[in-house]
Parts: structure tokens; sequence; C-alpha cells
């Protein structure tokens, strides 16, 4: 995947300039008082206002303590130089890529406002019990509750109790009663109060209507049902949506007054953004005021800052450093991209439901109809070690220990070492991401420095995103026109050229710590919209999590979200900077399921994170810092945390020793403060912060400042502000899909025929002893499994035939993640065959050959091998694979030998020509990875294919063989029969891969072995077919 850097960026860029410094080292110093400093900077106090209204109260009534002076400071230095978005201290503007650099800002920025969020919802609440007491609200029930058999399950409370529990999910589980039913779908659209009241009398004559009352607001109460006073936390306008909904009942006094005093904050809301500070600040206190009179909370507005401009350009020359460099992130990315909990949860899906089948997301949530929530267990799992991965940790870990050696402090990464280990650990199971964005500062002293190319470029704490837009559309309302417009176009790029074989859906969600509404702000930009605990914002977007259902792809290795309505594989973003790591366990194993089939250039810089050193020096590329000079300090390192002076003289002398500068940043996570340590007054801070931090994790992270040099963006006035440009990354490699025509062609509606697929449990899952069959799981070490097979195993089998007890076998390897094989086995009668299985168990575990067997339930994969009529056709070729493997081991076959014959074999049997093979293959595997090991045995590999009938016969097999050939044939036969008349559940390729897959997990049951096998089968056809070009078509003759 190549990347280009959009010629449109945004500009994050603090709201007060660095000559304010000099203001705020008199503070420190005491030279200028806390009022006169507040009087000569009413923009400040504004700022101060919207963050921290006690604070700002404090300082009104002129009580401010001499430990709230230095907080106050912190919040003018962080105005100062943290150009990150919050509140009135940081905003945003857009820029563009020239062939100059002219950076001039508006000295006058302007706001806009919000009502908070969490204020808000805390209203609703108190709204909604009063409009259900007087039986005047809509009502629609909450599609995110689970309906598991007698029980109806919500698995988040999103208000309720919000006080009291802020931290837990408050699950709620209530009997799934034939009234619950009728609600249920009576509410699919919005309803009245009243009309819901009206039906359940009719159905219950016999019913007092306050039992009918009370039955309803329980329902309420455990949102199983919400208001339509939910208004969706994307609304741009939060209290003008309301007051639409209650204007509805403005005959009911109480209603009435209601909407007075929320018309009367709305109206001072829409003063107060286009107010100055003085005034601004006058507005905010009535309207704060009046908010609390209605609901207490801590802030009143959710304020962001846009900057006007008047010029906008950088160099070019930026962007081409940039796009160099995106090279290097590409490179750096691996496979490797799934959380503990994902892979444990992928494992438990496969081993429940197996391939191709695809569950209904509210089914699988369920612990007792599926397997429940992802993140409540985890077990040990044996994690796949990524070369790569290891490979460039290594190489970044031998720069720093060659810098450290020859005391350098930096060290530069090179292109040519990324491309060798990235050629020697190419992976490509997974695409990668269509778009990222990157956060980086442009370090210089003036616009001409830029554009003569004395610059750097600082790669910011907060480095990136692993999508375009994410960072800036929580800003949307704040931008100008110009960039409305190129946010617009990032996304239909994104939904109409990239995306076009899939869905994508945000999804937003009331989270109990309600505040975070105020981050979700922003537009909905794609197709479908998902919301979680409030109404949704445009019902035409609407996707439900019942409409959500869950499969696992075996070529990618991932679980993947299907979109039930247009049967497109789906993704589920979210367009804010919310971390996926959230407590709504829906909601986050939707985004994680999403980000893992993604490749993420972002990744680069876990590199980096995971480094545990002391010290590691600047590492740049070309001119661009990735990773700034870092020190840690643990907690040992300062003797006596618990005395300022103590404390001074000991970190001096460390500083010293490991040669800190006295400008630094302490990190913590994305967040960094600054501190000039000439100060007195900075030296107290740092203590403050480094004390605070060493208590809660044990070692601080101080990183060089680079403030001094990246100071070029000016106002009007000529006056300095510190900058972060986020730069939208897009993949330039769009796929045409429509042009690929799969081989060999299905014509079955696939998707529709797995969605309407009905099948009767037990035809599905075949308890020990159901229609005879047994499935036994042997866990056994992986190193004797091979002899375990052809010797103990082989010699079971032969005795239940012998014995005319046997019908059908067949067995797979498998991990879960104890490794073991599966034997399922299907006697002509059950009772005999439990008898002989109990001999075989207490006669293996005596000669300690094994180490535990469970009896399982067999979960038949009808979908993934082409539905119910083709089943059985499936499990005889099962049979004839095992036996075939079995035998081949029992020969000590040479694996890879007996791997190439038979796969080869199952493609020969079924497809129409060796050319069909090769295009088969060529779209199922990357080829070209193989060349060079099919390059070193070309001759040997070739005659592997071109003689095949000949080996079989030295192996003295034919009989096996051509038992093989005719159930695979009988097989393909039934697969085309049921595709003329449209019933697959699945497509023919994937079923031929399907079956190839299982014959090689049969014989290995390794990865990288199938994928070889398919590597040198298809370069050997591919010399095969050349040469048949000149005598004719390789057809079969069957």
């Amino acid at each position: 995947m190549k990347y280009y850097i959009n010629n449109c960026f945004f500009v994050r860029v603090t709201n007060e300039s660095i000559e304010k410094r000099d203001m705020l080292e008199k503070m420190y110093k005491g030279e200028i008082s806390i009022n006169d400093f507040i009087e000569m900077n009413p923009q400040f106090l504004e700022a101060l206002m919207n963050s921290n209204y006690l604070l700002y109260q404090l300082i009104k009534d002129n009580q401010v303590s001499e430990n709230q002076k230095k907080t106050i400071a912190r919040y003018f230095q962080r105005s100062i130089i943290r150009p990150t978005p919050y509140g009135l201290f940081a905003g945003i503007t857009t820029g563009n890529f020239g062939e100059y650099t002219d950076f001039c800002r508006k000295s006058i920025a302007h706001k806009v406002s919000m009502i908070d969020s969490e204020w808000f919802y805390l209203m609703i609440k108190e709204i909604e019990e009063t409009l259900i007491s007087l039986e005047k609200i809509k009502l629609k029930y909450n599609n995110q509750c689970i309906i598991s058999g007698e029980k109806i399950i919500n698995p988040y409370l999103c208000i309720q109790n919000n006080n009291t529990d802020q931290d837990k999910t408050q699950k709620i589980i209530a009997r799934y009663t034939e009234q619950v039913k009728r609600i249920v779908k009576l509410t699919s659209e919005w309803k009245d109060f009243k009309e819901i009241k009206e039906y359940l009398m009719e159905k219950n004559p016999e019913v007092e209507e306050k039992v009918i009352l009370k039955f309803i607001k329980q329902l309420i109460k455990n949102e199983i049902l919400i208001s339509e006073c939910r208004i969706a936390i994307t609304e741009k306008d939060l209290l003008k949506e309301l007051i639409k909904v209650l204007e509805q009942y403005n005959d009911i006094d109480v209603v009435k007054k209601m909407v007075d005093s929320l018309k009367q904050i709305d109206l001072l809301h829409r003063r107060y953004d286009n107010a100055d500070s003085i005034q601004s600040i006058k507005i905010y206190d009535e309207m704060h005021d009046k908010m609390q009179k209605i609901q207490k909370s801590e802030n009143s507005l959710n304020v962001l800052l846009g900057i006007d401009t008047f010029t906008n350009n950088i160099s070019k020359n930026i962007k081409k450093e940039l796009e160099d460099f995106l090279d290097i992130l590409v490179m750096s990315v691996i496979d490797d991209n799934e959380s503990k909990y994902l892979k444990q949860f992928k494992m438990k899906f496969t081993e429940k439901y197996g391939e191709n089948r695809e569950i209904n997301l509210l089914e699988l949530m369920d612990e007792h109809m599926g397997l429940g929530n992802p993140y409540k267990y985890y077990e040990n799992i044996i994690e796949n070690s990524y070369k790569k991965t290891e490979a460039l940790k290594d190489y970044i870990k031998n720069q720093i220990f060659w810098a450290v050696k020859e005391k350098k402090n930096k060290i530069y990464l090179s292109k040519s070492d990324i491309v060798a280990i990235n050629d020697q650990y190419s992976e490509k199971t997974i695409e990668y991401s269509k778009s990222f964005e990157i956060n980086a500062s442009i370090l210089a002293k003036t616009a001409e420095d830029i554009d003569n190319g004395n610059y750097k470029i600082r790669i910011a704490p907060c480095c990136a995103s692993e999508g375009a837009g994410r960072m800036i559309n929580r800003f949307y309302n704040t931008i100008n026109d110009e960039g409305k417009n190129e946010l617009k176009k990032i996304y239909e790029e994104l939904e109409e050229k990239m995306y076009d074989d899939v869905d994508n859906a945000d999804i937003t969600y009331l989270s109990h710590q309600l505040r975070t509404g105020n981050i979700c702000s922003g537009k909905r930009n794609y197709r479908y919209s998902v919301s979680i605990g409030t109404a949704e914002e445009d019902k035409n977007k609407e996707l439900k999590l019942s409409q959500i259902s869950v499969g696992y792809d075996s070529i990618t290795n991932r679980l993947y979200l299907k979109n039930k309505i247009s049967g497109k594989k789906l993704r589920i973003v979210s367009d804010n900077m919310l971390t996926m790591n959230v407590e709504h366990y829906v909601v986050r194993f939707l985004r994680e399921v999403t980000f893992a089939n993604e490749k993420h250039p972002s990744f680069f810089w876990s590199l980096f994170s995971e480094l545990d050193y002391r010290y590691i020096p600047e590492i740049m590329y070309n001119c661009i810092i990735i990773y700034p000079e870092t020190w840690k300090v643990y907690k040992q390192d300062i003797l006596n945390w618990n005395i300022f002076d103590d404390f001074r003289k000991e970190f001096d002398k460390y500083m010293g020793k490991w040669k800190i500068p006295k400008k630094i940043n302490l990190l913590e996570g994305d967040r960094y403060l600054e501190f000039d340590l000439e100060l007195m007054e900075c030296w107290k801070d740092l203590y403050q912060e480094m004390k605070r931090i060493i208590e809660r994790t044990g070692v601080c992270i101080i990183q060089k400042s680079n403030v001094d040099n990246e100071c070029w963006v000016i106002d009007e006035h000529g006056e300095k502000y510190y900058a972060e440009f986020v730069f939208e990354c897009m993949g330039n490699e769009k796929k045409n899909f429509k042009n690929i025509v799969e081989h060999p062609v299905t014509k079955s509606n696939i998707h529709l025929n797995k969605q309407n697929l009905t099948i009767l449990p037990e035809m599905r899952n075949y308890q020990p002893g159901m229609q005879g069959w047994i499935y036994l799981k042997i866990y056994i070490c992986e190193e004797v499994a091979d002899e375990f097979i052809y010797s103990e195993m082989c010699g079971f089998i032969n005795n239940l035939k012998d014995k005319k007890i046997l019908k059908q076998w067949f067995f797979i390897r498998y991990s879960d993640p104890d490794f073991h094989i599966r034997l399922r086995i299907k006697a002509i009668e059950a009772g005999k065959l439990f008898l002989e299985i109990s001999e075989w168990i207490e006669k293996i575990k005596k000669a300690e050959k094994i180490g535990r067997i469970i009896i399982d339930t067999y979960e038949r994969e009808i979908e993934r091998y082409g539905g119910i009529n083709s089943i059985e056709y499936a499990e005889q070729v099962f049979m004839a694979d095992s036996c075939l493997v079995m035998k081949g081991l029992e020969q000590d076959w040479n694996k890879q030998e007996l791997g190439i014959i038979g796969v080869y074999t199952i493609f020969y049997n079924i497809l129409e020509s060796n050319e069909e093979i090769e295009t088969f293959l060529n779209q199922t595997i990357d080829y070209k990875k193989y060349r060079e090991i099919f390059r070193r045995e070309d001759k040997r590999y070739i005659k592997l294919i071109t003689d095949y009938k000949e080996i079989i016969g030295q192996r003295k097999i034919e009989s096996l063989y051509e038992n093989r050939k005719q159930l695979l044939e009988n097989y393909y036969m039934q697969l085309k029969k049921e595709d003329e008349q449209g019933k697959l559940t699945n497509s023919l390729k994937n079923i031929i891969y399907s079956v190839s897959h299982m014959f090689c997990n049969r014989l290995q049951g390794d990865l990288n072995f199938e994928e070889q096998i398919y590597g040198i089968i298809r370069n050997s056809l591919h010399v095969v077919n050349q040469r048949e070009k000149n005598y004719g078509k390789n057809k079969k003759g069957k």
C-alpha cells in the first residue's frame, strides 16, 4: 500500500502567544498579582471559567489559595504551549501545502459552544420522570437488548443510577413474558405512552391500570424502552432538539414552564458564542445559575475554538518529507493487531461455530445462547510469535546500544534497513488501513527557515489515529467552509472508492461517564450509524445491533462483521478519539473486530513505547524526530520523595549524571507538561507532578523539550504561537472489485441463503450418541501426534471396522490453546461404540500416551460446506482424507510430497483443468512468496504434479485414491446441483479451499506449511500450463 498526504491539512493552535511567557514568569516570581494578571487577560479567564468553574468562582470571590495560584499558572502555561484543543485554550483551523510558507492567524478567534452533555442527560432523566407521570412521551424498544429464551437482558444501563455507580457496567436481566413480547413488537417504532398503556389494557382487561402503569415504568427504568427525549449525542444542538420534542406537549402547564426555562438558557447560549470575553463571562454566569437550578453539574457548556487565518500555507517540501516517511510506516506494519481478549474469543467462536457461520451479534453476546461478554474472562493463550515485530525491535535496540556506546544522543533509522526487514518477514494476510492521520509539529524559528530547509518535523505525543478525520471530526462545527468541504471529500473518497465493497457505520453510545458525550459531537459521515442508549439522529441511516452478524474468515484468520440489511461486510468505527477500551463490551467488541481486519501504520509507534530503557536517544528519520530524547526516573532513583529540598538536590544531581536539559516535558500518556527548571516555581510544580506519578505508576517519563524551536505561526501583530498539524494520509491503491471474477463462479445468493437457512438443532448439534455420532477430544503432546495417529488411532479404527461397528469417521488437529486431536466417529450402534471407546481410553491411559479425553457435542459446519443437503457428502470426503493421511503417516511418506499430491488431487478431481486450478490459486495465495522455494527443486515438484498416479501406484494406495476421487466428484456434483437451484450457503471457491485446508490440517496443522504447499502447486502448474500451450488445452479426461 502506498499513501499520499492530502493537500489540505488541519492545524491545532494555542490561543495565547509565546510572548505571554514573560507574564507567566513574572507571575511565578510574584511580580504580578493574580488579580492584575486576570484583569490583563479576560480571554484567559473565560477559558479557565469553561474548564474549571469552581476555580473561576474562587477567583471571582478573591479566595484563591497559594496552591490554586499554581493551578492557575499551569492552566495559563497550557494555553501558551499546548496546542491540543481543550476548551478555549487552543483551537482548530485549516492549512494547505504551497510553494512557500506563509501562515498568519487572526488574533481574535471564534467560539462554538454546545450544552454540556453531562448536564443535559442528567436533566433528561428528570424530564422523563415528569413526562412519564403525565403519560405524555413517546417510547421505543432499546435495540441493544438481548432476548435469551425466557429472559430479556439490557447489557448496559446508560443513565439510571449514574451518580451511585459510575464505574460499573449495570446490567439488567428481566423475564421475557408474553407482555414484554407484545411491548417489544409494538415499539419497534416510536409509540405514545398512552397508546402503549391502552394496548396493554385491551390485551389484559382483568389487570388494574395502576399495575400496567407500574409495568411500563419499570421497562423505562430498566431502559428496555427509551424515550424520545434521549437526543442523539451527535446532534449539533441538543437543547434545540429537546425543546422541539417538549413543545409537542406545550398544552400542559408544567411542560410549558419547563420549555420556557430551557428557551431562556438557549437564548443565553446563542448570545454567548458571539460575545467578547468580558461579555461572555457575564452571560455564562447568568446561564450557569439558571442551568444549576434545573440540574446540578460541574460544567454548563462544551466550548470549542475556531481559529481564523489571513494566510495558511506551508511549503510542499514538508509534504514530500512526510510522504517519504510514510513508506517506513507501511513497511513496519504487522498483522498482530488483535487484543488478547479478541484472540481468545475468536478461538471460542471457531470452536463452537466453526467457519462460514454468521451468528447474530446479540445472540453471540448472550452467555446462554452464544459466548457472552468477550472481556469477562481471560485465559492464558499461546501467542503467535511475530518475527517481523521482533526483528524491528532488535534493529531499534541495536541502534540505541550503538548510540550509547558511541556517546551519541540521536540515532537515524535507515530506509534500506527497514526495507530488508520487511522483505524478509513480509505478511500479506490482511489489508492495510485505507487512511490514517499523523500529528506533528514543525520546528523552525521562522517561516523563511522552513522554505530554506532549516526545520525539523517532530511527531507529537498523540502521534496518530487509525482513520482520516477522527482527530478533527469533533471540531466540525468550528472549522471554516474549506475545512468542512475537505472533510466531506475525505469521507466520500473512503466511502465510494476505498470501501466500495464494505459498509461503514459510525457508532455512538451514552456512556456512564456522561461528559464523554462532549467529544462525540461532530458530523456523522457514513451511510449507516449505530446509536446506543439514545434516539437515532437520522432514521434512514439507523443500523440496529440486531441487524449485525459476526463470522470468521479462515483466509485472514479474523472475525468479521456483516450488515444483514445489505449483505456486505461491515466496519464499525468511531469518528472521535474515544479509546476502544470502553466499558460497554458490545461497543468495544464491534470496534476491536473492525480494527483487527486492517493493518494500521500507527502501530509503528508501539515499537518505541515498549522499549523499557532508562535512556533512549532521539530517534530520527531524515529530518523527522520520530521519538524525542527520553529518560525514565524510577522511585528508587530519588531517596527522599517527601521533602522538596531533598528531592531538588537529588534530582538536580540525577539530571547532571544523565545530561538532562533544564527545559523538559513530563509525560503521562499523551498528556505532557513543560517545565523550565531555571525557575524555582517550576521546580516545585515538577516535584508535585513527579511525586503524584511515582506514587501511581512507579516511573516518570521525561523528554527533551523543543519548544524554543517551534514557534513560527504568527498573528497580525507578529506574535508567535505553538501549533501542531494533523495530516490526513490516504491510501492510493484502490481495488476495482467489480473486475475480479471468482473461480469457480457461484450462482447462489450466499448471503440470503445463510440468512434464511433454518436448521433444526438436532440436525446441527449431535449430542454424544445422537445419530450414532461420538466426538472425542484427545489431548496429547504435539510432538508425538503423528505416531499416535498411525499407531494407536489407526489400530482403534481398524478394530471398529473388524467388529462392524464403524460407519464413518474422520479427525483433525486443533489447539484451544492446548494441542489435541479431534476424532469424530459415527457408529452403526452407538451403545457398542461407547464400550469400545471406554476400553480404548483405559488402554492408552495406562500406557501414558494421552493427557485427557473429553467427549463433546459435534456441531456440524453446515453453512461452510454448502448447506444441509451437502454436509453428508463433505463428511464422506473428510473420512477419505483422514484415511489417506493416516496411511501416509504409517508409510513415513515425506509430508511435503504427500501434501502436494493430496491437495493437488483435491483440485484436480473438482476443477475443470490445470489452468483453472492455477487461476484458483492465484486468487487464494501470494504465490510470489514461494517462487524461491519452488526454484530450488522445481523438477521434483513438477514431477509430483505430472506423475502423481505413478507415485500413488508405487505406494500401493490405488484403491484408496480411487475411492477418494469418486467421493470428491460426488461431493462437487452435489454442490453444482445445489448451486443450479440457488441453494448454496458458501461459494464454490470457499468450499474447495476449506476442503483442501482441512486436508492440510489433518496432515500437519500448520498454516505456513499449508501456504507453502499451495505456492509450490501454483508455481508448478504455471510451468506445466505454459508447456501445454504448445500442445493445446490441458483438459482432464475423467
